[in-house]
């Protein structure tokens, strides 16, 4: 199915008025696509971005190229992109790492980091996330002729790059950047995915699902950490056994379980899990900013001991 999930039709939080796109912001992501690098073909990529951006918008943009052979949409897509409002250029962004021409730039932060780059030097609110491709080794059910006589087949879990608000409070704290990077690992894809969207759920003001997010996100790092230090667990552990079992085989002191327990506290008693019924609890931003804080702050310590 075709993915309409993509800025300009993803909830806003609030209606506060951002800085506007720059020219020289636009004119750089050009300059950055018609590089030409990681072998990919830039008018492959604008007539992809060009196809999606019509489906996503439900009407035709600019006039074809004839190329022969093929009507070409790449000066249209740019053209477009141009002039467009500002969520439809992040639109078009966000697609370039979905189009089989640009799916090989999951495989490199650096054109994400490029981006950002360009974003920060001309001081917009925003910042692009990185995406991770995961590989899940399942079993098979399928009827396919080729897989068929296979009883395990790989399949492939794709997170893609998002623009998402560079909330000053909760993206800019000292604690926030480190983790992001650490989570790129492949180690901790889970926990990176988990994480990610809890910041994403608490810019849309989905509270109880940030504070949920954020302690899973703590404890798939802490099962991360269990097995490198290889530290036995049933496999059914919560956040609670995790700390312990932490605490117990590192340099931890003790009197550390009762403030990393306060992130389970929060998720158990305001979440959307572990029995919470069907009584509706409400999250005010600042618990929810609170435990992103924590839970990244929580993170890097028990990776770092």
């Amino acid at each position: 199915m075709f993915n309409f999930e993509v800025f300009s039709r993803r909830p806003k939080k609030d209606k506060v008025k951002l800085k506007a796109l720059t020219k020289t912001f636009r004119n750089r992501v050009f300059m950055l696509i018609q590089r030409q690098e990681h072998g990919i073909s830039t008018q492959a990529l604008l007539n992809e971005i060009h196809s999606m951006m019509m489906m996503n918008l439900g009407k035709v943009i600019g006039s074809a190229e004839s190329r022969g052979y093929f009507n070409d949409y790449s000066a249209a897509m740019l053209e477009y992109m141009w002039s467009c409002e500002d969520d439809y250029f992040f639109d078009a962004l966000e697609y370039i790492f979905q189009t089989q021409a640009g799916r090989v730039l999951l495989q490199y932060n650096s054109f994400i980091d490029e981006i950002n780059q360009f974003l920060d030097i001309d001081e917009l609110p925003y910042k692009l996330t990185y995406g991770n491709v995961e590989t899940i080794e399942v079993e098979n059910d399928s009827d396919d002729s080729v897989t068929s006589g296979f009883a395990r087949v790989l399949k492939y879990d794709v997170t893609y790059p998002k623009i998402i608000r560079k909330d000053s409070e909760a993206i800019d704290q000292t604690a926030i950047e480190p983790v992001l990077t650490l989570l790129r690992g492949k180690e901790f894809s889970a926990a990176n995915k988990e994480f990610l969207s809890g910041l994403e759920d608490y810019r849309h003001g989905k509270y109880r699902e940030s504070v949920t997010k954020c302690c899973s996100a703590f404890e798939s790092v802490m099962k991360v950490v269990c097995q490198q230090r290889k530290i036995k667990l049933k496999g059914n552990e919560t956040v609670g056994p995790l700390i312990a079992k932490v605490i117990e085989h590192t340099d931890l002191d003790k009197f550390f379980d009762q403030p990393l327990m306060l992130i389970g506290t929060i998720r158990n008693k305001l979440g959307i899990s572990h029995g919470s019924g069907v009584e509706e609890k409400h999250v005010s931003e600042h618990v929810a900013l609170y435990s992103i804080n924590a839970t990244a702050s929580a993170i890097l310590l028990v990776t770092r001991v």
